[in-house]
């Protein structure tokens, strides 16, 4: 059986052009992804690679495979859509389809044909230390052994120094094992943990601090995402379009891959729909859930528990895993909002302030736009608030990259008055200026 192929797509907010014009451009860097897959007679494979991206629709990957170690690369075109969606193409044969990460750093993807993958990538960067891997961290595990396949929930603490300790729970016969382990991280973010003074697995530690991905590749493949625990969480956090992406196989020694979309209404309530590879047939369905406030994620269908996982802090991804039947590991991140556009950075400069600009038309009915710059890679908020404090609107909440950027606002919902918004970076406090609102 030809071995697929791994490629890597991520998503960064640098652009030469408006976003929604030239979308291909944003992709650009290098970036190390984990991948996961088993064949038609349930024998898994795992690929631990290296992909350089142009930001023109063009890429090169280097994969190097656990099954028989051999290294295979080749290049592929991509192209991505306004909404982060995007298709990966080898041989003029469209292979892989996913979703970025709004942060930039990240992505998810997967193939449904002929032998099912799931892919994640993160992207490489530098001045990592092991004090960025600190703190407390659920995992989620999933692999494939002799008779099936085996799903873990577990828990990871680690100390910032190397060291560490694990706790898991197996679904195969409910066995509960611990033990302690060290780690390395390297400067471009590659992870390597020992175990019994055995390398046993490899990863990449996302730029954020807040998440890891890891793979074993012997003597059974397993791969491990981990996303740290976080406190103030709430079931709003986790509110909104997420594309989801799940990867399964059935004691029978097959597998498929499902490809959907889960929409969240922030209280309690979901619904899903997707196509399954198997038989290309639509399925669809409705969950409520409940998100604990370390960032625990439980859903429910048809009054059973089905799923447990982790609410990634930034509240744009999750990790769950089902532990009874056919064990899955599902993964999904936010579609996004594109009302937020990446604007040309005068003269092809990245910004060397922050800035926050007044909004333009003032006064406004309905609509205004909000234009602000940012000099490095921070955590942007952009709030509206009324003449009582009280806040109104979230207009942006997530990890963004240098440069100026344009935010459309739609108050038709809001009665005339003065309203002030609030631009911070890393959760402080950077400008804040009035717009009236005129019917």
């Amino acid at each position: 059986m030809e071995k697929p192929k791994c490629i890597i797509i991520l998503f960064l907010f640098f652009s030469a052009n408006l976003y929604a014009q030239s979308a291909d451009s944003l992709l650009c860097g290098e970036y190390i992804t984990i991948q996961y897959s088993v064949d038609g007679e349930g024998t898994p494979h795992s690929v631990y690679s290296n992909t350089v991206i142009d930001g023109n629709g063009n890429g090169s990957y280097n994969d190097l495979y656990s099954s028989d170690d051999i290294l295979q690369s080749g290049d592929f075109t991509y192209s991505i859509n306004n909404d982060r969606t995007f298709t990966v193409n080898i041989d003029a044969e469209t292979l892989l389809y996913g979703i970025a990460h709004p942060d930039g750093q990240s992505y998810m993807m997967v193939k449904t044909d002929p032998s099912p993958i799931i892919v994640m990538g993160i992207k490489k960067s530098s001045g990592y230390s092991e004090a960025l891997l600190n703190g407390e961290f659920i995992n989620v595990e999933y692999s494939v052994g002799e008779g099936g396949p085996y799903t873990a929930y577990s828990a990871t603490d680690i100390d910032g120094s190397g060291n560490g300790t694990w706790e898991h729970l197996y679904t195969s016969d409910d066995v509960l094992s611990s033990g302690t382990f060290t780690y390395t991280i390297g400067d471009d973010g590659t992870l390597i943990v020992n175990t019994s003074d055995q390398v046993v697995l490899r990863g990449i530690v996302h730029p954020d601090g807040q998440s890891y991905i890891m793979m074993i590749t012997q003597p059974i493949q397993v791969i491990s995402i981990g996303i740290k625990k976080s406190s103030g969480l709430s079931e709003t956090l986790f509110n909104g379009k997420y594309i989801n992406i799940q990867y399964t196989a059935d004691t029978g020694g097959g597998s498929y891959a499902f490809y959907g979309e889960v929409d969240v209404d922030g209280i309690e309530n979901g619904t899903y729909q997707g196509l399954h590879s198997t038989n290309d047939i639509n399925q669809d369905g409705s969950f409520t859930y409940a998100v604990e406030d370390n960032g625990e994620l439980v859903v429910n269908a048809d009054s059973e528990i089905m799923l447990r996982g982790m609410v990634h802090s930034d509240g744009q991804s999750y990790i769950m895993v089902r532990t009874e039947e056919d064990p899955i590991i599902s993964m999904g991140i936010s579609q996004g909002d594109t009302s937020t556009t990446a604007i040309d950075s005068r003269n092809g400069l990245l910004p060397k302030f922050y800035m926050l600009s007044q909004n333009y038309p003032n006064p406004f009915n309905p609509t205004t736009s909000i234009r602000y710059s940012i000099k490095r890679t921070v955590f942007v908020t952009l709030k509206v608030y009324d003449l009582l404090g009280k806040e109104i609107l979230t207009l942006v909440d997530e990890f963004q990259n240098p440069n100026t950027y344009l935010v459309n606002v739609d108050a038709t919902e809001l009665s005339t008055g003065i309203y002030f918004y609030r631009f911070y970076s890393n959760h402080v406090l950077v400008d804040s200026k009035k717009m009236v609102l005129v019917r």
